[in-house]
């Protein structure tokens, strides 16, 4: 993924069924932010967004919202889901941060 925050979409990060996942594209949708969704159910064993909780939502490598886990053989669900204000205010700021 290019390295300039300023250029890269959001990805969202979810499995099938979690209970959160609606709601985070909900929120995305209401910030009016153009993000790539990525379902962990169609990801190959060993990638790398399969040790994420869903939903969570990254910049590049930064995470927005949600957190890392230890395994990806282990679900796990991002419980603290931002409003859409909130996102929006955490994504400029990764991005003023990246820019200086």
């Amino acid at each position: 993924m290019d390295n300039d925050a300023t250029l890269a979409k959001p990805v969202l990060i979810y499995f099938e069924g979690c209970p959160n996942a609606e709601a985070a594209k909900s929120r995305l949708r209401d910030a009016h932010l153009d993000f790539i969704e990525e379902s962990q159910d169609s990801l190959p064993e060993g990638h790398p967004h399969l040790n994420y909780t869903s939903p969570t939502l990254l910049l590049g490598e930064q995470i927005i919202f949600g957190s890392k886990t230890n395994a990806d053989s282990a679900r796990g669900c991002s419980l603290d889901l931002p409003s859409s204000d909130e996102i929006r205010r955490r994504l400029a700021a990764h991005v003023e941060s990246v820019r200086q």
